[in-house]
C-alpha cells in the first residue's frame, strides 16, 4: 500500500522545513508551489524530487489543491499543509490505512491541533475519482470520515499569513457574492468578522448564515458567535437568548454552558459551571475547550512592577498573581509610595520588595529588572487588572516572537515629527513605541545596555521612549504590538502627568532615532531605484497603454499645472506635458535615481521635480496624475495618506488607475498589494473607462470639478 503526502505551499521558507522532517517515511511526497517568491522550492527539493510549480494561484484552495492530488500516486493521501506537523509515524498511518480497507471506508478522521482547539477532520484519504475538495477556502473532502484515527496533525502560525492577511475575507466576499444561496461560506464570513472585531457585520451574516443552514453543530456554533458578539457590543439579555439557542440545540456543548456562566450574575455562574464539567461536547463542531499544558519556562519569568499612589492594590495584584495559569515565575516590586507592604499572603520564597524612601520615578523599572535573575522579564502598573492567563499569554508570545522583539500592548507607531501624533497598530505588527507599563522583553537588553541603569537627564521620565531607542538604533530589536491580557484601572493616580514627552521625541530623534516609516521608505526607494537603474516605469507607460491614457487626458482644457505622483522615468510626464505647452509640470517620486535621471534629460524650465520623501503632501494644482501608483503602495496608512494628499491637491481634474472591483490578487510580490478602490473618496463626479489591453483589469478614473 503506497502513501503519498501531498502539499500546496506558497511563500512558505519559515516552516516548510520543520514539516518536511515529520514526513520522513512516506511512498511519496508531493509539494505543488502555487507561487512562492523566497526559497520554498529550494527546501522542498531537499526532501522530494516530485516538487512542481505548474498551477497558477486563483484564490482557490480547492482547485489548487485537486491539482497537486492529480500529482499523486499513492493509493492513500494524508493532506497536509506547510505549517502543520504530523505527530505520527508513517507506520501508524499504515495500520490506519490497513483497518480503513478492511471496513471499505474511503476518509479517515484525523485530529487537528491548534492551540486549544481540537477537532476531527478528514485529511486521510483514498485516492480515486469520487474524493476530491470542495470550497475555495476552508475546503473539505467530498466525502466524510469513515473512521476515527489517533493520528494528529499540529497548526503552528506561518509568517506568510503577514503578506496577504486579507486573502480570507477576501476569498469569501467573492464566494458569497457568486453564490448568493451558499451557507457554508455565510458561517465562516461570520467568523472573519469577529476575528477582526466587526461585531455588527458579523451578527449579519451570521443571521444571514442560519436562516438557511440545516447542519446542526455548525448552526449550534454560529449562535455561541452571535451571542458573543452581543456580549461585545454590551448586550446581555440578546446575548444570552443566542447562547441559549446553542445550548437547544447540544446541550453538551462545554463552551456554551461555559458562557452562560460569564454571562450570568454571581449567583447562577457557579451552576453553569457545574453544568459545563459535566458536558462532554458531543457533537460539537469545534472543540475550543480542550487546553494545553502550558509551556513550562526553563527558569523562572520575572515580573517586575512598581508602586506609588497605589499600595491598596497590591494585595489585589498579589491574588491575580496567585492563580495565573502558569506559575514559574517571581515577583519583583520597587515600592516609593512611602507605605509598608501588604504582601503577606504571596509565597515568600516569590517575591522581592525592594522599598525606596524617595520617589525615583518610573526609569527604577530597569534597575529592579537589574536585580533579577529570571527570563524574559514582564513589566507592568499598579492600575492594572490580570486575566488569570496574563503570564502565560505574554510568555508564549515571547516564545513566539523571538528574544530580539519587545513585546507589549501599549504600542504606537508616529506618523509624523511628533510624539502625539501616531497610531495604534493590529497585533503583529512592528511599532516605533511600546509602553515599559506593559510589556515582555529578554533580559539581555538589561543585563547589556549601560544607559538604562543610568539614563540622561532629558531622559528620567521618559524611560519608555529611550528603551525603544536604545532597542533598535543600539541593539537591532523590534518593537510589536501583542494583544492586552488585562484591563485598566481609571483612578487619575498617574505619575508624571506634566511630562515634556514631545521635547524628549525630538531630542532623540536628533540623536538619529530612526522611525518606522523612514526604514519603511528606504527599503521602498532602495527598491525603486535598482528597477530605474536598469529598466523603466513599466508597461502602463509605453504602448497601447500609454496611448488610451492620452486619448483621455487630451480631452481637458483650462491647464496650467500638472502634478504627477510617481513620475517614474518620465515618459508619462513628458507626453502629458506635451498636451499642455504652457503648463508647470511638478514630478514626485520616491526614488532619487528616477529624479536624477529626469534631471539630466534637460527640459526645459517648466519641468521641476522632487522627491517624495513622505506621503502626506500639498501641491494644489488644476491636473494631478496617479498612474499605476495605488496598488504599489503596501501599507495601508502610507495608501490612506496618498490619497488625503491626492484629494486637496487636485483643483480641476485627476486621473488616477486602479484594478477593477472584483480583481483577483495573484501577485503578492513586495512592491504589489492590491485593494478594492472606493471613487466616491474623491468625487460623485467621475468617469471610468476599462483599459481595453493585457487582462482588461484596469481602470482609468477621472475626476473633476
Amino acid at each position: 500500500m503506497k502513501i503519498s503526502a501531498v502539499l500546496i505551499v506558497k511563500n512558505e521558507s519559515s516552516c516548510l522545513e520543520k514539516c518536511l522532517k515529520t514526513l520522513n517515511g512516506f511512498d511519496e511526497i508531493i509539494v505543488c508551489d502555487t507561487g512562492s517568491e523566497d526559497n520554498t522550492i529550494e527546501i522542498a527539493k531537499k526532501f522530494t524530487d516530485k516538487v512542481f510549480d505548474d498551477f497558477k494561484w486563483c484564490d482557490n484552495f480547492s482547485k489548487a489543491r485537486n491539482h497537486a492530488l492529480g500529482k499523486a500516486t499513492g493509493d492513500w493521501i494524508l493532506s497536509i499543509d506547510a505549517d502543520e506537523e504530523l505527530l505520527n509515524t508513517v507506520e501508524d498511518i499504515k495500520k490506519v490505512v490497513a483497518i480503513a480497507e478492511e471496513k471499505n471506508v474511503k476518509a479517515v478522521d484525523v485530529i487537528q491541533i491548534s492551540g486549544r482547539n481540537t477537532n476531527p477532520f478528514p485529511r486521510l484519504f483514498k485516492k480515486c475519482p469520487e474524493v476530491h475538495w470542495n470550497g475555495a477556502i476552508h475546503n473539505h473532502l467530498s466525502v466524510v470520515g469513515g473512521i476515527k484515527s489517533d493520528i494528529k496533525i499540529r497548526y503552528d502560525y506561518s509568517e506568510a499569513h503577514k503578506l496577504d492577511p486579507d486573502r480570507t475575507l477576501r476569498i469569501l466576499k467573492k464566494e458569497v457574492a457568486e453564490r448568493p444561496d451558499c451557507g457554508r461560506e455565510k458561517y465562516y464570513l461570520g467568523r472573519e468578522y469577529w476575528y477582526r472585531k466587526d461585531y455588527i457585520t458579523a451578527i449579519y451574516w451570521f443571521d444571514e448564515y442560519l436562516m438557511i443552514s440545516k447542519w446542526m453543530p455548525e448552526k449550534a456554533d454560529a449562535y455561541l458567535y452571535v451571542a458573543r458578539c452581543y456580549w461585545a457590543l454590551k448586550k446581555g439579555d440578546t446575548a444570552r437568548n443566542y447562547c441559549l439557542q446553542a445550548l437547544n440545540i447540544n446541550a453538551n456543548f462545554k463552551e456554551a454552558l461555559r458562557f452562560m456562566g460569564e454571562l450570568s450574575w454571581e449567583v447562577n455562574r457557579k451552576r453553569w459551571n457545574e453544568f459545563s464539567e459535566l458536558a462532554d461536547n458531543t457533537g460539537v463542531l469545534f472543540d475550543r475547550t480542550n487546553k494545553p499544558k502550558p509551556v513550562e519556562p526553563k527558569e523562572p519569568i520575572e515580573v517586575c512592577f512598581l508602586v506609588y499612589q497605589r499600595p491598596q492594590r497590591v494585595p489585589d495584584i498579589l491574588r491575580q498573581l496567585k492563580v495565573q495559569t502558569l506559575q514559574n515565575f517571581k515577583v519583583n516590586i520597587w515600592n516609593n509610595s512611602g507605605v509598608e507592604l501588604d504582601v503577606s499572603d504571596f509565597p515568600q520564597d516569590k517575591i522581592k520588595v525592594i522599598n525606596s524612601e524617595e520617589n525615583l520615578g518610573s526609569k527604577v523599572r530597569f534597575k529592579l529588572a537589574k536585580q533579577t535573575t529570571g527570563n524574559p522579564i514582564i513589566f507592568f502598573d499598579d492600575d492594572e487588572n490580570l486575566d488569570t492567563n496574563f503570564i502565560e499569554y505574554n510568555y508564549n508570545e515571547y516564545l513566539k516572537f523571538g528574544s530580539k522583539c519587545i513585546l507589549g500592548w501599549f504600542a504606537r507607531t508616529f506618523s509624523k515629527e511628533s510624539y502625539w501624533d501616531s497610531i495604534g497598530a493590529k497585533y503583529g505588527e512592528k511599532v516605533d513605541y511600546v509602553g515599559t507599563g506593559g510589556m515582555i522583553l529578554d533580559r539581555e537588553i538589561i543585563d547589556k545596555e549601560p544607559l538604562l541603569q543610568n539614563i540622561p537627564k532629558p531622559f528620567k521620565k521618559v524611560e519608555d521612549l529611550y528603551l525603544c531607542y536604545l532597542a533598535r538604533m543600539n541593539h537591532g530589536m523590534e518593537m510589536i504590538k501583542i494583544e492586552p491580557t488585562c484591563s485598566i484601572l481609571v483612578d487619575d493616580k498617574d505619575q508624571y502627568k506634566s511630562i515634556d514627552k514631545e521635547g524628549a521625541f525630538k531630542e532623540l530623534r536628533t540623536k538619529g532615532w530612526e522611525l518606522l516609516r523612514e526604514r519603511n521608505r528606504k527599503q521602498d526607494a532602495c527598491y525603486w531605484d535598482e528597477r530605474y537603474k536598469n529598466g523603466n516605469s513599466g508597461v502602463g507607460s509605453y504602448g497601447d497603454w500609454l496611448k488610451f491614457k492620452l486619448e483621455e487626458i487630451k480631452k481637458i482644457k483650462g491647464v496650467s499645472s500638472i502634478l504627477d505622483v510617481g513620475c517614474g522615468d518620465l515618459n508619462t510626464g513628458t507626453q502629458v506635458a506635451s498636451l499642455f505647452p504652457k503648463s508647470t509640470y511638478l514630478g514626485l517620486d520616491i526614488s532619487k535615481t528616477a529624479l536624477q535621471q529626469a534631471k539630466e534629460r534637460k527640459l526645459d524650465k517648466r519641468f521641476s521635480f522632487k522627491l517624495m520623501e513622505d506621503s502626506v503632501f500639498s501641491y494644489p494644482s488644476d491636473l494631478v496624475l496617479c498612474l499605476d501608483v495605488l496598488w504599489h503602495i503596501n501599507r495601508e496608512k502610507d495608501y490612506n495618506d496618498l490619497l488625503k494628499s491626492l484629494k486637496k491637491s487636485w483643483k480641476k481634474h485627476l486621473f488616477l488607475t486602479a484594478h477593477k472591483e472584483d480583481y483577483v490578487n495573484e501577485n503578492t510580490a513586495s512592491h504589489v498589494k492590491i485593494r478594492e478602490f472606493d471613487p466616491i473618496y474623491f468625487s460623485k463626479d467621475y468617469k471610468k473607462y476599462l483599459i481595453p489591453v493585457g487582462d482588461k483589469n484596469i481602470y482609468l478614473y477621472h475626476f473633476s470639478k
